[in-house]
């Protein structure tokens, strides 16, 4: 994923290789050909995000350029972990129950 890529250009990019026409997937989401080619030329917003991501078979967050760092995931994982050990501890001693 390109970072400097725009929201409008990912779009497009996705669009395009499906073999789409800009009217197509403005049919599929509801909204207009010029709206969508304003939008994909980032001249306008849209609240059509998730209809977007879901016909083009991509999450919101790869729409959006959004990308999950896998060490961000790894700490909480990790973290959490902890947590659910240190819970199974102070439940074996009794000092919490769990109902």
């Amino acid at each position: 994923m390109n970072k400097a890529e725009t929201l409008g250009a990912r779009i497009r990019r996705l669009r395009e290789q499906k073999g789409w026409s800009l009217r197509r997937l403005a049919r599929q989401i509801d909204v207009s050909a010029p709206f969508l080619s304003d939008v994909e030329h980032d001249r306008r917003k849209t609240t059509k995000i998730p209809e977007l991501a879901a016909v083009l078979g991509v999450s919101v967050a790869t729409l959006r350029g959004v990308e999950i760092q896998p060490m961000h995931l790894t700490k909480r994982v990790e973290r959490l972990e902890r947590e659910v050990a240190l819970l199974r501890r102070r439940c074996g001693r009794g000092e919490l129950r769990l109902d």
